[in-house]
C-alpha cells in the first residue's frame, strides 16, 4: 500500500509543471541535461523494477519516463532557438 502512495505523490509531482508548460509554452527555465539525467535515472530504476519484479517500481517509473518525455518534447517545440539550457 506504501508503495502505491509514494507512486501517485511522485506522478501528479510533475503534472503541475506539465500543465503550466502546456499553459504558458514558456520552456526557458527547463534544463534539457536535467531533464535527460532524470529520464535517465528513472530507466535504470525502471530495469531494475523489471529485474526483481516490483510492480510499484515499474509503474511509478514508467510513468514518470511518460511525463519526462512530454516535457523534453515540449522544451524543444516551444524553445525560441537555443533548447540547451
Amino acid at each position: 500500500m506504501i508503495e502505491l502512495i509514494a507512486t501517485v505523490l511522485i506522478v501528479i509531482s510533475t503534472l503541475p509543471l506539465l500543465v503550466k508548460v502546456y499553459r504558458t509554452k514558456s520552456v526557458e527555465d527547463l534544463s534539457l541535461v536535467q531533464m535527460a539525467t532524470l529520464t535517465i535515472g528513472l530507466l535504470f530504476w525502471l530495469f531494475y523494477g523489471i529485474q526483481i519484479n516490483s510492480f510499484a517500481i515499474i509503474l511509478v517509473n514508467a510513468i514518470s519516463i511518460f511525463l519526462e518525455v512530454i516535457l523534453i518534447s515540449m522544451k524543444i517545440i516551444y524553445s525560441k532557438g537555443n533548447i540547451n539550457e
